[in-house]
């Protein structure tokens, strides 16, 4: 069985792209902007440099991402998923080392809880903006 992840953001793409692969000793594959996609020059000045398409690499999971325009970002809803299959070793330290870091960076100082990013479900409270 394959998973397909892909996250939505509220224009905080790129941010949110760059932590995870900083705390998750992940990888930017690819990323487009609105602006280098073949109908960029239709998309309004304060979006060219938002993201259209973007994939990361987080411990051998490949993620899609993508900014969402105002008109149709979804905050998350509540929606929560638990899949355990076979849990390997790299992954209960990238998880570990995501926690502390979450703990330690994200939250120092900021309160927890959902926000209209679509990074905070994932960040176990991660405020955005």
């Amino acid at each position: 069985m394959q998973v397909s992840v892909h996250l939505n953001f509220n224009g905080d793409c790129r941010q949110a792209m760059e932590t995870y692969c900083e705390l998750m000793n992940g990888e930017i594959v690819s990323m487009t902007t609105f602006g280098e996609a073949p109908a960029g020059e239709e998309v309004p000045d304060d979006w060219q440099d938002k993201i259209v398409h973007a994939t990361m690499s987080l411990g051998g999971v490949v993620v899609a991402t993508a900014d969402i325009p105002p008109e149709r970002y979804q905050p998350p809803q509540g929606f929560y998923m638990f899949v355990e299959l076979e849990i390997q070793t790299r992954l209960v330290e990238h998880s570990m080392r995501l926690q502390e870091a979450v703990r330690s960076k994200c939250l120092s100082g900021r309160r927890s809880g959902p926000s209209d990013s679509g990074w905070t479900s994932i960040a176990s409270g991660y405020p955005g903006k």
